[in-house]
């Protein structure tokens, strides 16, 4: 993902780079974060934090069947946070919660911005796509942020053992011939 705080943005990419996509997790849920992508071209799709102002527009959007997610519905809406300079595209999908069986004694504890019968996934973003396909990009980024992770802490990448770049491109080869052997 190209990130907002980069100065060179867009212009740093070769000339044949026809469209950039970006995934982001709520970290970037803002409006300068937003405007910055848009400003860019970037296509984006950010997860938002739940707020009580989007809470409540959780509960009066109408929702549907979502037979092509794992959520038991979803839903899409115009929304304008607070603070920000226009409205955008909100996606959200939603889980009817399990209660786990608690003592008759045990009083129920609820977390800050929850509601007691479903939990929320929503996301900002300015494409067109169906929800769907969305969700289905945006969960794509778990798996190279695992892959970064892993190849930083278990095959030792994050070490740079030389300020010389063919010292380093050995170490590189060899840090991962042995993470494949292990």
């Amino acid at each position: 993902a190209l990130l907002p705080s980069l100065p060179c943005g867009a212009q740093a990419l070769p000339p044949q780079v026809q469209t950039i996509f970006a995934r982001a997790d709520s970290g970037f849920y803002c409006g300068e974060a937003v405007e910055a992508y848009e400003e860019q071209g970037v296509q984006f799709i950010i997860s938002a934090r739940k707020t009580s102002r989007l809470l409540e527009e959780l509960k009066a959007a109408v929702w549907k069947r979502s037979p092509r997610t794992d959520a038991d519905g979803q839903c899409e809406f115009r929304y304008q946070p607070e603070g920000w300079e226009k409205g955008y595209r909100f996606l959200a999908l939603r889980y009817e919660k399990q209660h786990p069986p608690r003592e008759a004694d045990e009083p129920e504890q609820y977390q800050l911005f929850d509601t007691p019968e479903y939990s929320y996934r929503v996301f900002v973003t300015n494409m067109k796509d169906a929800i769907d396909r969305l969700v289905w990009f945006y969960n794509q980024r778990a798996g190279a942020e695992n892959l970064i992770k892993e190849a930083n802490n278990d095959a030792g990448l994050a070490a740079h053992p030389s300020g010389r770049w063919m010292m380093n491109c050995n170490h590189f080869q060899l840090a991962l011939l042995a993470y494949n052997l292990n």
